[in-house]
């Protein structure tokens, strides 16, 4: 009887470590999906699978969480935060993955993909400076080539650097510089904003490949100033901050990209 029971708890403890083996096997799947395939639906599904195994293995759930919060972020899906709200609520005996998800919150609800590519510097080869957006799907990073003062893109699943536009001081013909290169929802276009050499700066938007520039109809005043932040999901208009100079007013607005009109949301003026 003793050795039946001892069967029977051996037996017990090989499938447990057999499952655990699986949730492993399932994690490695989905990172691979995620930083290889560059997959990142398919990486989440995968995730919440290893996570819904919590009870079989904890490690690898956690692991996957963080992971899922990650995935998340590249999507600017806003689910990131309640990831890491559960992996600190639940998992805090996996004090690694807690500690990062405690950073992250503490962050301000997540690390942005800007500041975690920010961190790797000189590893993301890029050589401009890294003052974009990521598009939502995590494939393309804007940035600004140093040298031409151009819009660029990185691929950051093929590693593929492009120039977007051709018009920078440097370049033949070169007329000014771009600045705030900020990706539509979608990943197809790009908004900026054209310092000219001479004359007023200029609302600008391009597609990915370059193709499709043109002038958003958005009349400056001498003095004005205005920074792309984001873009509406229906890509009809930008949210930007910035100042008119007479009369003077400094705040957040939209501009809508057909008409170039702008509407003022919020003042920032201190007023005393």
């Amino acid at each position: 009887m003793k050795l039946r029971n001892l069967a029977l708890v051996l037996a017990a403890a090989a499938g447990l470590a057999a499952q655990a083996d699986d949730a492993g096997v399932l994690l490695q799947r989905a990172i691979r999906k995620e930083s290889v395939e560059g997959d990142l639906k398919g990486a989440i599904e995968l995730y919440k699978k290893v996570v819904a195994g919590a009870a079989k293995n904890r490690a690898a759930a956690a692991k996957a969480l963080l992971r899922l919060g990650e995935c998340y972020e590249k999507q600017g899906n806003a689910q990131a935060r309640r990831a890491y709200e559960r992996l600190v609520r639940e998992f805090s005996d996996q004090k690694g993955e807690a500690r990062e998800a405690q950073a992250r919150l503490a962050a301000g609800g997540y690390k942005s993909v800007v500041a975690q590519l920010i961190a790797k510097g000189s590893s993301l080869g890029l050589r401009g400076w890294l003052i974009g957006r990521v598009t939502p799907d995590g494939r393309l990073c804007t940035f600004i080539d140093q040298q031409t003062r151009d819009v660029g893109v990185r691929d950051l699943h093929t590693g593929e650097v492009r120039r977007v536009t051709n018009e920078g001081t440097l370049a033949p013909r070169g007329t000014g510089a771009a600045t705030y290169p900020v990706p539509s929802r979608n990943g197809k276009q790009i908004a900026y904003i054209w310092r000219r050499a001479l004359g007023q700066p200029e609302l600008r938007m391009i597609n990915t490949d370059g193709s499709g520039m043109r002038t958003v109809p958005f009349r400056w005043g001498s003095g004005d100033y205005f920074q792309v932040r984001d873009w509406s999901p229906d890509g009809k208009s930008i949210l930007g901050s910035g100042y008119v100079h007479e009369p003077y007013w400094w705040g957040v607005a939209t501009i809508d990209l057909g008409s170039g009109e702008m509407h003022r949301l919020r003042s920032l003026a201190i007023t005393t």
